[in-house]
Order: structure tokens, then C-alpha cells, then sequence
């Protein structure tokens, strides 16, 4: 399959997160880790963010590039393991209570920079000369970073565990209701 057949493709219903597609460009398999992200950034618009089905190096393929079949219908290889999509009921209660805290950690961080340095939607420094407000802006940057990573990783760390569980078809017996809370 050439790239000007990937370019008349219909992406109804086929191109979705976690999907496994081709990328006819390249001639390879990906699996769909984010569309059109991130969203503010006119030249992501038109493209995708694929990895290699077995992990690895993510790639930014243009959308039109992608197909849901290979050359000659060749199925994506065996090794593919693409992810099963949860429900709320999936998760412990724990895993919601975890995720809570680590988003309201970050929520907080986001809000005391903002009173400190951007109350009213502009940057506002408290340091003198452009040397010492570069040294503030990375020093908000880290913190920002910082709180980002840990709130992403709490969050794959409870995703990860509720696909364990629901690959190996582990049931938590907790209500949903207490779940969503």
C-alpha cells in the first residue's frame, strides 16, 4: 500500500487510542498512543502519536499516512498485545482514592503558582534583572514538572495494576458506587 492510498482513508470507528494501525509511510505497525495531541499545536492537528506494539520509540505520523490494514491485508504481528479498555468497575477504591490525591497534589501546585506568580492570567515575577527571573521561571518549571510526574505516575501505576487485574480476570468486590464516591 502506498502512502497516496492511506491518504483517501476514512478514520470512522478504526483510529482510536490503543488502536494497532499501519503507518503506510514508514511501513510499520504502531500502536495509537495519542491523536491530535497536544491539542493547541496547529501542526499536530493533522498526525498521530504511534509506538512499536512491543514498546519503544514513539513516532508522529500524519493521520492520512495511517490505515487500518497493511499491504496486502497483512496482519499486525503476534506479539501485538493491544490494551483492553476498563470500566469504571475495574478500578479498587484504593486505586480512585490514589488517583484523587495525586490530581489534587498537582491542583495544588498549579494554584499556588498561579497566586504567586500569575494571579490575573500574567506572568508576574518577584525577581529583579532577566538572569534572576529565568533562574524563577525554571524553578516554577520543576515544580510544575515535578508535581506532572508524579501525577502521571500514580496514574500508570493504577492503570497498570487494574489491567493486570483484568487481564488475569481479577475481580475487586467493591461496590461502583463506592468506587465513583
Amino acid at each position: 500500500m502506498s502512502t497516496a492510498t492511506c491518504r483517501a482513508f476514512d478514520a470512522a470507528g478504526w483510529l482510536r487510542l490503543y488502536a494497532v494501525v499501519y503507518d503506510c509511510r514508514l511501513g510499520q505497525w504502531g500502536e495509537v498512543m495519542a491523536l491530535r495531541f497536544p491539542g493547541d499545536d496547529p501542526r499536530q492537528r493533522q498526525r498521530a502519536w504511534l509506538r512499536p506494539p512491543t514498546g519503544g520509540r514513539e513516532w508522529n505520523p500524519l493521520l492520512e499516512d495511517l490505515s487500518k490494514t497493511s499491504p496486502n491485508d497483512i496482519t499486525p504481528p503476534r506479539n501485538v498485545m493491544t490494551r483492553p479498555y476498563l470500566a469504571d468497575a475495574h478500578y479498587t477504591s484504593a486505586e480512585v482514592k490514589a488517583v484523587r490525591t495525586a490530581l489534587d497534589d498537582l491542583a495544588a501546585v498549579l494554584h499556588d503558582m498561579a497566586v504567586k506568580h500569575a494571579l490575573d492570567g500574567s506572568w508576574r515575577t518577584s525577581s529583579r534583572g532577566v538572569t534572576a527571573q529565568l533562574d524563577e521561571g525554571d524553578a516554577v518549571l520543576d515544580g510544575l514538572y515535578s508535581a506532572l510526574g508524579a501525577a502521571r505516575s500514580t496514574m500508570r501505576k493504577v492503570d497498570s495494576a487494574a489491567r493486570e487485574r483484568f487481564l488475569h480476570h481479577e475481580e475487586d468486590d467493591t461496590p461502583l458506587a463506592e468506587l465513583l464516591g
